[in-house]
Formats: C-alpha cells, sequence, structure tokens
C-alpha cells in the first residue's frame, strides 16, 4: 500500500547522515526487527470463531455495503477489531481458495463509501482520505449508493476519478450526471458489464441504484422500472 512506500522513502532519505568517509570501522547495515504482526493499536483478537466449513458452489461473493469511509475497524468491540488491511488479506487467501478449489468467487461492492466516518468526513472533499484507502482492493462489480448523490461536488468526484479507477467495473446502470464540459447527462459509470469468469461463466452485470429523489440537481436517477 502506499503508506509503506512513503515510509520506506523516508527511511532511506536518512540513512546517508549516518556515512563518514574518515570513519575507521566498516558501516554495519541497519537491521529492523520486527517484534509483532503490524495491526491495528489496541485492536483486540476475535473470541468467536466460524461456525462450521465454509461451503462452496460454483459461484461465490463476497459483498460489502455502506462501509461509510469506517475502514479502521472497532478497536472496543473484541470481534469487529478487523481494519480493511485485515479485510484485503482475507479477500486475498479467498481467491488462492477459490482457485485452489476450482470455483469462482466474484467481489462486489453496492455502494455508499461517504459520510458517516472520521476518516471519510475530516476533509473538505468528503472521502479525499478515506477512498484512497479504499480503492487498494480490486473489486470485480461496484455500484453508486445513494452518499455518492447528494453533493455536487462528491457526485462530480465520482465520476471524474473514482469511477475511473474501476473502469468498466463501475456500474451506475440508472444514474447521469451532467458533464461539465459539454453539458449534456453521462453515466457515472458502465451502464453493464458483460464479461467471462476465470472458470468459463458468462456474466451479465448491472448496478441499479433505488428510486432515490434526494439526488443533487446535475445528477438524474431514472427509476428501475422505466430503465
Amino acid at each position: 500500500m502506499r503508506f509503506s512506500t512513503i515510509a520506506i522513502s523516508v527511511l532511506s532519505a536518512s540513512l546517508p547522515a549516518l556515512a563518514c568517509e574518515s570513519c575507521e570501522s566498516p558501516q554495519s547495515d541497519v537491521i529492523l526487527t520486527r517484534n509483532v504482526r503490524r495491526m491495528q493499536p489496541d485492536a483486540q483478537n476475535a473470541t468467536s470463531h466460524s461456525r462450521g466449513p465454509l461451503e462452496w458452489g460454483q459461484i461465490n461473493f463476497l459483498h460489502t455495503t455502506d462501509t461509510h469511509g469506517w475502514l479502521e475497524g472497532h478497536v472496543k468491540e473484541q470481534n469487529y477489531g478487523a481494519d480493511w488491511g485485515d479485510f484485503i488479506s482475507f479477500t486475498q487467501e479467498m481467491r488462492r481458495k477459490a482457485q485452489d478449489l476450482g470455483v469462482d468467487l466474484l467481489l462486489v461492492d453496492t455502494g455508499d463509501l461517504h459520510d458517516g466516518a472520521g476518516l471519510s468526513d475530516a476533509t473538505s472533499l468528503n472521502g479525499e482520505l478515506s477512498l484512497p484507502i479504499f480503492e487498494q482492493l480490486d473489486y470485480d462489480l461496484l455500484t453508486i449508493g445513494n452518499h455518492e448523490l447528494y453533493i455536487s461536488t462528491i457526485a462530480y468526484e465520482t465520476f471524474s476519478n473514482f469511477s475511473k479507477v474501476y473502469g468498466e467495473r463501475y456500474l451506475t446502470s440508472n444514474v447521469q450526471i451532467t458533464n461539465p464540459a459539454t453539458g449534456q447527462l453521462e453515466y457515472i459509470g458502465n451502464r453493464y458489464r458483460y464479461f467471462t469468469t476465470p472458470k468459463g461463466l458468462r456474466i451479465m452485470a448491472f448496478g441499479v441504484l433505488y428510486d432515490f429523489t434526494g439526488n443533487s440537481n446535475v445528477t438524474k436517477v431514472t427509476k428501475a422500472a422505466d430503465m
């Protein structure tokens, strides 16, 4: 993740100050020992475990929704302490498991990434800190939520930046926005995605928002029945 890259760059910049051409003894390498696993400060280990073996099918789904910028975990609730990095690790392991079993696993999110957590709400444009962390997860399909549409600046950020991160995987089958460059309505993401899974299943996917009417006036939500 990008945080690790920044930390390494800072460390590398500080090392040359230790060098000295006139030093008589050879310079020793700096060795950093990690004594504990990297984890969220104060996070507790869960006390409960899975109730039984997970049943896998021909196609399987991992689904997230309504994260609202909450990526830190719940440090005071022992069974809910996992943060977004833990979830990324979990999805990677599940994808390896699916590959070993010869089945498909799709990762899906259904929107509402804004409004609700200190990390997402701390910036003047809501989500500037939380979205780059969320984007570290390689989703197969995503849809827009109503919280991406209340405020015009957030809707335009979703249109201009976030939707481009995921390309054809970001679906807004019934949600459009006025393109400020042309004045014309355009779909924020793709209307649909047609693709073939690694195991050969052909999928046609749509991302449909419910009949939401609280959106800003630069966006348009078509009723699902009228699509």
